[in-house]
């Protein structure tokens, strides 16, 4: 069901605008005013249901659970259905792939980045690579399938051989945060038919987005999913507590940890990686100013809205792991990876100093025996 003006409230403590990025770095672009817009005359100018980051910090602090952002994803679906869209800096790359992908005909090699790591066809893992193997071709100075190849070597150091899936598609997160839903949906019925075959009880999955949607998203338009779906976050942790997981390495970079907000705010998962990173030998670990639900957002949501608004805060958050000491700011998010290491690697606003961002598979992979 789409949320409707009617359905938003609004008590005016501005809560919401207090704490917003978007508004951080854009004064004119505020949830309040924009509810109480939507209140009065039923809708909103176009440009501010794009603008929204979707990070959920409106809503999470909100006393009425005003839910702004399931609005915004409505109000977007909307617009796609009027052919109003965004304007996307990649050229709808991403967009383009997932369309691609949701063709029911597509044949895929996207496994070779797991050579030498054990993996089957069936089983009681199913690992959820998403984009990865895609997202090297775009964005190759990341290397992403690094975190795919972290993921399976822990996996494998505990004992579980997953299955990977050459049918597997992108989970649609995008797709259905920029008002597709045909093409979500398309994609959501290819995954659920992928996963069901491979006899498979346990998704895990290492990126954010891939959870959120996969957990929560699916399960909105389909009811109780046929299988349980864990972030590696979650499973590492388990693993960790059942001796299973073994960190003796040292980790001797001073390291900080970026609460990405799809498990973050979304998810609520903010114990679990903290506790893997801090389970490492000798490994020097600081929080930034803003963690767990005030982590500030990376700046971009949904590659709708990447501009200079979105520099200033990946320059903020750059500075906060500066003032943490921090060598290596740590996520697990395929995107908070792309946008941060975007504005590392381009013209910083100032020197930021030589702070790498890294997936958390890949820093519990370094400190494996």
């Amino acid at each position: 069901m789409s949320t409707q003006p009617e359905d938003l409230q609004c008590i005016l403590c501005n809560k919401c605008t207090h704490v917003c990025p978007q508004n951080m770095v854009n004064e004119k672009f505020s949830p309040r005013g924009l509810v109480l817009q939507l209140l009065a005359e039923g809708s909103v100018d176009q440009s501010a249901i794009w603008q929204c980051l979707t990070c959920l910090s409106c809503q999470d602090v909100c006393p009425q659970s005003t839910k702004w952002v399931d609005y915004v994803r409505d109000a977007r679906a909307e617009a796609r259905s009027e052919e109003i869209s965004f304007y996307c800096k990649h050229g709808n790359m991403l967009q383009s792939l997932q369309r691609m992908m949701s063709n029911e005909s597509l044949q895929q090699n996207r496994l070779a980045w797991s050579d030498g790591l054990q993996h089957a066809s069936e089983g009681e893992y199913f690992y959820f690579t998403g984009c990865l193997p895609y997202f090297d071709n775009m964005f190759p100075e990341i290397n992403h399938t690094a975190t795919a190849k972290a993921t399976l070597k822990i996996l494998n150091h505990a004992g579980i051989v997953p299955v990977l899936s050459n049918s597997e598609r992108c989970c649609g997160y995008e797709s259905l945060w920029n008002g597709d839903r045909e093409t979500f949906l398309r994609l959501l019925r290819l995954n659920i038919e992928t996963i069901e075959e491979s006899g498979a009880d346990k998704v895990v999955t290492a990126c954010a987005e891939c959870f959120q949607t996969l957990s929560s998203d699916y399960a909105a338009e389909i009811g109780e999913l046929p299988f349980e779906i864990i972030h590696t976050a979650e499973l590492f942790t388990q693993l960790l507590r059942e001796g299973r997981l073994h960190l003796n390495s040292p980790i001797t970079e001073p390291v900080t940890y970026h609460d990405p907000c799809r498990l973050g705010r979304y998810a609520k998962i903010y114990d679990q990686p903290r506790e893997l990173l801090v389970a490492i030998p000798d490994i020097q670990f600081s929080e930034m100013e803003q963690v767990r639900a005030e982590s500030l957002c990376c700046g971009v949501g949904n590659f709708s809205n990447c501009d200079a608004n979105s520099k200033f805060l990946q320059h903020e958050r750059f500075m906060q792991a500066k003032r943490a000491g921090a060598e290596v700011m740590v996520t697990t998010c395929p995107k908070c990876r792309i946008h941060y290491s975007c504005y590392r690697d381009g013209r910083p606003l100032e020197e930021i100093g030589d702070i790498e961002v890294k997936d958390l598979s890949q820093v519990l992979a370094d400190a494996l025996d």
